[in-house]
């Protein structure tokens, strides 16, 4: 028996919205996508600094631009 393939729909240079957590509201751009863990790593800003975050992929959603 096989462990189900998680389906992660982000692909690199996506813009999104953190949903949950200590960075909440927070948007940034897919860096890189990790099918296997079910994890994107995510780029946002930190006090003015571009960090690196992975999140699990149910904790971002795509964000809308205005």
């Amino acid at each position: 028996e096989t462990p189900d393939q998680v389906t992660v729909d982000y692909k690199k240079g996506d813009r999104v919205r953190i949903k949950e957590g200590s960075f909440e509201n927070f948007k940034g751009e897919v860096d890189e996508v990790n099918s296997d863990k079910g994890q994107v790593s995510v780029s946002i800003l930190v006090f003015g600094r571009p960090t690196r975050i992975d999140f699990e992929y149910w904790k971002v959603e795509k964000a809308i631009e205005e």
